[in-house]
């Protein structure tokens, strides 16, 4: 029996919504355990003075974009 995978993610970021559905996927064909771990990354980010990506019209526009072209190439229903 192989060890849990421990997947961290926020429950704002769009990444971790696209990540979560291919977990799901990798779970029932391999029969994995997840354990799942929140995280705040807006508070990793202000502990460290950055700011986040969402925040920063250029990137924020990048990133939807970004996230657009993944779940259109996976067929997950992302708005």
């Amino acid at each position: 029996m192989s060890n849990p995978v421990e997947f961290y993610f926020d429950f704002i970021s769009p990444y971790s919504f696209i990540a979560h559905k291919d977990i799901i996927k990798l779970k029932s064909k391999y029969s994995l355990k997840i354990n799942y771990k929140p995280i705040l990354l807006g508070g990793l980010h202000n502990l460290h003075g950055i700011t986040a990506p969402a925040f920063i019209p250029s990137k924020a526009k990048h990133m939807i974009r970004d996230c657009k072209l993944i779940t259109d190439k996976k067929k997950i229903n992302f708005k």
